[in-house]
């Protein structure tokens, strides 16, 4: 075993890569290597998962299906409109 003077820094934290365990510098306590070898840190880390707000989701997609409408039906009035201004101001209608 490595001896604990030339791995560990004047506060306690081992350098994990005079080991032989990282590349670059990489300080650890020995909890921490405790928690990581039993997986604590791990279960910690995915107790954590994002929640969803699936009430709030829907009124984003509610409120973005609107808004997509919307500038579909103004891009065709826009159209429309240009397209009636080419034409020379002429009615659409038959009569």
């Amino acid at each position: 075993m490595y001896p604990q003077r030339q791995i560990s820094n004047e506060y306690g934290l081992i350098d994990l890569s005079k080991m032989g365990c990282a590349s670059e510098r990489f300080l650890a306590t020995t909890l921490e290597i405790r928690d990581a070898r039993d997986g604590g840190m791990r279960r910690a880390w995915l107790s954590d998962s994002p929640t969803i707000n699936k009430e709030s989701a829907a009124a984003q997609g509610v409120l973005a299906f609107l808004a997509v409408n919307l500038l579909g039906f103004a891009f065709l009035g826009l159209r429309g409109v240009f397209r009636w201004i080419a034409d020379g101001f002429k009615s659409s209608g038959t009569t």
